[in-house]
């Protein structure tokens, strides 16, 4: 958890666009701009005993955008 909120923290508090890898088929993985909707405001936890989950929605944007 510590990991995840130094990396939110590191994007601009999740209001800025970085690189990631998304599976837009279920299969294979590809490089694309994401930014989380509402930035870490649009992050939810819940604890489930020892672990947490991490809910967000996040807008994937077309790969003409991922510089290459």
């Amino acid at each position: 958890m510590a990991a995840f909120e130094a990396f939110i923290a590191t994007v601009g508090e999740g209001a800025a666009r970085f690189l990631m890898p998304v599976s837009l088929d279920g299969q294979s993985y590809t490089t694309r701009v994401i930014q989380i909707v509402g930035g870490a405001g649009g992050i939810s936890y819940s604890s489930i005993g020892a672990e947490t989950l991490v809910s967000f929605s996040a807008l994937v944007f077309p790969a003409s955008m991922t510089p290459p």
